[in-house]
């Protein structure tokens, strides 16, 4: 290996570990209003494209799929490495007909996937970063690919949303 390229994977790992480390600090701080309602409806279309139910996945105004798509897939973790208490939630989740903002109780079972649906984002977010630089060395210098995938991981804006589920 070349020290071009020793370099460039020392650049791409320290920005995987920086940008994920930083994506991933709303963990078990704080919950925005919006996020167990992308809970519900992960769970909502997970459930739909398991039976295959195509008319019962959510449709929303706005784009939502690969927000549900994490979700999903944060779900179906969560469930392996913790079973029976995944299945416990679930069970009281799939019995609301809908989701009201004044439902504690749906929110106390809601926020129990949560943690994983922010790791997903922050995971993917992180890798599109990463993915992005070798793309930007194709058509740029390397020091203005890095210049320009450091104001995207380090933007506090971006950090910000792209460590939540919505």
């Amino acid at each position: 290996m070349t020290n071009g390229k020793r370099c460039s994977a020392f650049v791409i790992c320290s920005f995987f570990i920086c940008s994920f480390v930083l994506r991933l600090a709303p963990l078990g701080r704080y919950v925005t209003p919006d996020e167990p309602a992308w809970v519900y409806r992960s769970i909502r279309f997970a459930d739909a494209l398991a039976a295959r139910d195509w008319s019962a996945v959510p449709s929303t105004g706005h784009p939502g799929v690969t927000t549900m798509w994490l979700g999903a897939l944060s779900l179906a973790a969560r469930r392996i490495f913790n079973p029976a208490e995944s299945l416990a939630h679930l069970d009281w989740i799939r019995r609301l007909a809908w989701l009201a903002p004044e439902n504690g109780e749906a929110f106390r079972h809601l926020v129990f996937f949560l943690p994983w649906g922010r790791v997903a984002v922050a995971l993917v977010t992180t890798l599109g970063l990463v993915a992005l630089y070798p793309l930007l060395t194709r058509l740029f210098d390397r020091r203005v690919a890095l210049l320009a995938v450091g104001l995207l991981a380090f933007d506090p804006f971006l950090i910000g949303h792209s460590g939540l589920l919505h």
